[in-house]
């Protein structure tokens, strides 16, 4: 076993008390991820730093009119961390501002109907293009539920759960339909705000969405929804046993012109239908320990539901269980990794 346990960071108060608290305790690694990021569109895309910034602001309007107790807490974080507010808004929409470049993750849901004791359980593989770590956040909200999300640093949310047992992973989508709009990793907090499943399929319709994606939703009933949209389309699909999604669209409902992703490398079609078939070959007797053995799975290695490099890594790994409010998280790599329990109340 490589990686030791995460420990939380419980941030609570107002919006922008929580900001800054995290902010200031994550100060040199915001530093480290503005910085390569600035790096990082300089060599795609010939972007100096300015450039890039003038482009980041141009999603603070919907931000502010969308979700703007999320937006004080952005505040926060930048002044904690000893940046501006611009900056970390061009952070956390580094997504839309870098489309066509694939966020390489697997998530799968199976309810009660394929489960050994009736649980449901949520898994994602946390992608990217090396291993880093990043912070697992408690956030104590003054009014509504509370939030457990395991978050790059200085972004809001990646995945997690909340008090009210709301679950939610998701997968990046590209296709060529993009515009101004809420960036994706604020419509995953903004959905952890949720106290019903039915307010998180509200906001994910209605929020004027900036990109693709694909979100797998929960509830502590074990409801699980699929929700894959363009910026100004989307389907909803209902789970009565078990769904998997990787990177590219699977919806005959959205008429897509051209998946970037896909067009790109088809390793995302082989982890798709790779994990649908483990899934398949244990439904109705899948428990905890081999919804976890899902995610080490290495056919088309290193290219694989675990991934390694040099294709990229597995950054971390979560089996969510919403009945109980728990998420168990293996940080780098599962097949080399322990998994760890977290709970949020």
């Amino acid at each position: 076993m490589k990686s030791s346990r995460v420990e939380v960071t419980e941030v609570s108060g107002n919006p922008q008390d929580r900001g800054y608290k995290y902010g200031k305790k994550f100060r040199n690694q915001i530093e480290q991820t503005l910085n390569e990021l600035y790096s990082s569109f300089e060599r795609a895309r010939k972007w100096q730093r300015e450039r890039l910034l003038i482009e980041g602001r141009k999603y603070v309007p919907f931000i502010e009119e969308y979700v703007p107790e999320i937006a004080d807490e952005i505040k926060g974080i930048a002044k904690g961390a000893g940046k501006e507010y611009d900056e970390i808004v061009t952070l956390i929409s580094y997504y839309e501002l870098g489309e066509g470049i694939p966020n390489l993750c697997t998530c799968f849901g199976v309810t009660g109907e394929a489960t050994v004791n009736g649980e449901t359980f949520i898994g994602q593989n946390w992608d990217g293009e090396k291993p880093v770590l990043g912070a697992m956040l408690y956030v104590k909200r003054e009014t509504g539920p509370n939030v457990l999300t395991y978050a790059d640093y200085g972004f809001p949310a990646g995945y997690g759960l909340n008090s009210e047992g709301i679950t939610v992973v998701w997968n990046s989508v590209h296709c060529e339909k993009s515009q101004l709009g809420v960036p994706a990793y604020i419509i995953v907090r903004e959905a952890l705000h949720q106290k019903l499943l039915s307010e998180v399929i509200n906001r994910l319709v209605n929020i004027k969405r900036a990109e693709s994606l694909n979100f797998i939703i929960a509830d502590k009933y074990g409801e699980v929804y699929n929700f894959e949209a363009t910026p100004d389309n989307y389907d909803l699909t209902y789970c009565e046993k078990t769904i998997v999604h990787a990177n590219h669209f699977v919806s005959d409902k959205l008429k897509i012109e051209r998946d970037l992703i896909l067009s790109e490398d088809s390793h995302t079609m082989i982890r798709h239908n790779r994990m649908t078939k483990l899934i398949n070959k244990k439904c109705g007797s899948i428990d905890l320990k081999t919804a976890m053995s899902f995610q080490k799975d290495h056919a088309n290695y290193p290219k694989s539901i675990c991934r390694h490099p040099p294709a990229g890594a597995t950054c971390s790994a979560s089996v969510i269980v919403p009945e109980k409010r728990e998420m168990h998280v293996s940080f780098g790599n599962p097949c080399e990794n322990e998994y760890h329990k977290y709970k949020v109340q």
